[in-house]
């Protein structure tokens, strides 16, 4: 994975501009974090599967991690709709919990203005945003 660290801007016209490169870009972070959940939760699998047949009497229990990674390859599949072939697929969005909160307050703070109110219904609140410190 070759993790990628945006700016402020960056992020906030990402988010709020529903076609153009920076959206793009999103898309191509998620495409990439998707890829590398469905590769390591294939690896996690095979250990587990491993690990199983040495220990007797021992079950897998709960989610099957291969509906995990199925539904990972479904997303992925819909994601690789939207890019161009040869996009890479191993570029991982990181941040910091300080720059995704100022992205969201700015998000909440001009978004509808932006959007002219077309603000998704899971959009963070403002009294949520305003309550901070």
């Amino acid at each position: 994975m070759r993790p990628v660290v945006a700016d402020t801007n960056v992020l906030l016209k990402a988010f709020l501009s529903p076609a153009g490169r920076r959206r793009k870009f999103l898309i191509v972070c998620g495409y990439g974090a998707l890829n590398y959940y469905r590769r390591v939760g294939l690896a996690e699998r095979e250990r587990l599967e491993e690990e199983l047949e040495h220990v007797a009497g021992s079950a897998l229990g709960g989610i099957d991690i291969r509906q995990l990674i199925e539904q990972a390859e479904d997303r992925q599949a819909l994601l690789a709709e939207q890019l161009p072939a040869l996009t890479p697929d191993d570029l991982c969005l990181v941040g910091s919990r300080p720059l995704l909160d100022e992205v969201e307050e700015i998000v909440a703070r001009v978004g509808p203005q932006i959007l002219r109110g077309q603000m998704p219904a899971d959009a963070p609140a403002k009294s949520v945003v305003n309550s901070r410190p």
